[in-house]
């Protein structure tokens, strides 16, 4: 096996090259769906495959029994082992898209880190928060006063334009 520059996977069984192109888009474990193609000499297969459907691979195989003028068993058997290839490069692309994402660390010299204890510590950091959310309480209980008149005074007038 091996791999081009454009991702295609390329598989030589004898006199039989396989093509494979699309793997790296199935990224979910009970999907493999690729475009797949098989050649012998000047004769060749190809058509987009969904390889873990047993009717579909049927029907590649056939297809290309005929276009190729081999038996359908050893393409069969060729196809088999394409596709534990292609299971094994999946797991491990899935393996590589979940791997945690290193981050590097904030790194805080010693000034940096004894400025930021000091803030944190501070007696007078959270009078201010507590100002601020005393202040917003007062004005949202307002808010809702107010916004109780105007909705009865909109229901009252709508009341009277209808009759």
């Amino acid at each position: 096996m091996s791999e081009t520059a454009g991702g295609e996977l390329l598989f030589t069984f004898g006199e039989r090259t396989w093509r494979v192109r699309g793997w790296q888009k199935n990224l979910g474990p009970e999907q493999m769906r690729v475009n797949a193609q098989v050649r012998r000499g000047e004769h060749y297969h190809v058509d987009t495959l969904d390889v873990y459907s047993a009717k579909a691979r049927g029907l590649y195989l056939k297809a290309a029994a005929v276009e190729l003028g081999s038996q359908e068993d050893t393409l069969k058997r060729d196809l088999g082992r394409v596709l534990l290839k292609l299971e094994a490069l999946q797991d491990e692309a899935i393996r590589a898209t979940l791997a945690p994402k290193d981050k590097p660390a904030v790194e805080l010299d010693a000034l940096e880190h004894a400025a930021a204890l000091d803030w944190l510590k501070a007696p007078d950091r959270w009078r201010g928060s507590r100002r601020t959310w005393r202040a917003a309480a007062w004005w949202a209980k307002r808010r809702t006063c107010w916004l109780g008149i105007w909705r009865r005074y909109l229901a009252s007038s709508m009341h009277r334009s209808r009759c």
